[in-house]
């Protein structure tokens, strides 16, 4: 049957980019019944909503360290059929003996038994990888090219360039995917020169944006429960807090904007491996406001909304959702111009783009807003409607759902058994 038909949606197999269950979610205070249950926060979950509404069918693949043999679940939030499938014996074995095998661990952990025999039994039409510059892309391409099985290979973020012995190993991968999609110019333009990769299966499309509305009545309680006072005004931080982030520049850049403005507030929302020492950073610093993570999607727009200007100062992204999303709730937004950023913030016209790692220019970009309110607001308007124009869901989703149409219906001899 055609792939896609009323009769029988296209069904796509997602593969989830860290290694092993256990080695990331238990370790942000995520349990196996916490993550079916309510889990909900990722780009895993988001796309999935787009594509269950599009008409496809998701399974999604978790390698574990716990499962002997393959487990189905269900996941609540989105209805997602989930795979807990046993990592490699292989991986188990080296990562605890030898830690710097971390450079392959993608590599083994998907070097399951396991895993061949479920797409042996039940095989996807599709094969979604998370992540393309990954070891799991390189071995989920192998066993997909054995079984027939096309690739589509997104990029999330996670450079994970790969060593010497398997460089070969990546560039097949990446040539005989059916597609590669990059989410932002500049990753699109590095993997297509670094691997020779030309033509309709390499797509630069940047993520879906959902487009809300700002609930009017969350504001005044989200400022209430960080106990800002109605009248005060703050700056919003909100995501993972790791080194990659930069809310250590931002506490830098705080210390001079708090003495310029006694009403101004530093709010960082999120958790992360480096939230105590940012605590600890912090003290002596007025005014400053950690939330912990902001599980309500009306509660986070609600804190977008609110704020003077959204600071998204990393050191790379590949696309920054909450820049996005700051846009969408019509706040300028000051970014570090890399990667994704650049292609979603326009420099004086949604906000300002400053050097990577530069606390000063931060600080100068968020006072030059924090000034001149007008600006801000105007920036914001221009912001909001340029999600609407280019980044939308009603925008982006019927490409996205054509391009996966066509890669799920691809000439089987591009993907056949080897």
């Amino acid at each position: 049957m055609t792939p896609g038909t009323a009769h029988q949606p296209v069904r796509i197999g997602l593969v989830i980019s860290v290694p092993v269950f256990e080695d990331f979610y238990p370790r942000h205070g995520v349990s196996r019944e916490d993550y079916l249950a309510r889990y909900d926060s990722d780009w895993i979950c988001y796309y999935t909503r787009l594509l269950v509404r599009a008409g496809f069918e998701l399974t999604w693949y978790l390698f574990s360290r716990a499962v002997a043999r393959a487990e189905t679940h269900r996941h609540a939030p989105t209805g997602a059929r989930v795979r807990f499938l046993p990592a490699s014996p292989l991986y188990n074995w080296w990562t605890v003996r030898l830690p710097w095998i971390h450079h392959f661990s993608l590599h083994l952990a998907t070097l399951s038994r396991g895993f061949l025999h479920e797409l042996r039994a039940d095989p996807p039409e599709l094969l979604y990888v998370q992540d393309y510059e990954s070891g799991r892309f390189d071995v989920v391409s192998l066993l997909a090219a054995r079984l027939g099985i096309p690739v589509v290979g997104q990029f999330h973020g996670g450079h994970s360039p790969a060593r010497w012995p398997l460089r070969a190993l990546r560039r097949w991968a990446l040539r005989r995917a059916a597609l590669i999609l990059s989410p932002n110019t500049d990753e699109h333009r590095r993997v297509c020169g670094t691997h020779g990769l030309s033509g309709a299966r390499a797509q630069l499309f940047p993520n879906p944006v959902p487009v809300f509305a700002v609930p009017d009545r969350e504001g005044a309680e989200v400022k209430r429960e960080a106990g800002i006072p109605r009248a005060h005004r703050y700056v919003l931080f909100l995501g993972r807090l790791d080194a990659n982030k930069g809310v250590d520049l931002l506490l830098a850049a705080h210390r001079e904007l708090a003495r310029r403005f006694p009403d101004l507030h530093l709010v960082v929302a999120g958790d992360g491996p480096d939230l105590e020492a940012l605590r600890r950073a912090a003290e002596g610093l007025p005014r400053v406001h950690f939330l912990g993570w902001v599980a309500s999607r009306p509660r986070v727009h609600a804190l977008l909304g609110g704020a003077e200007a959204v600071a998204c100062p990393s050191g790379e992204e590949a696309f920054c959702y909450v820049a996005a999303e700051a846009m969408t709730a019509a706040r300028p937004v000051v970014a570090s111009a890399v990667g994704g950023l650049k292609d979603l913030v326009l420099d004086g016209v949604t906000g300002s783009l400053i050097p990577p790692r530069d606390p000063a220019a931060l600080s100068a970009a968020l006072a030059r807003l924090v000034d001149d309110p007008a600006a801000s607001a105007r920036m914001g308007a221009a912001g909001r409607a340029r999600i609407e124009r280019e980044f939308a869901e009603d925008v982006l989703v019927p490409r996205l759902v054509a391009l996966l149409h066509r890669a799920a219906g691809r000439a089987r001899r591009a993907c056949e058994p080897a």
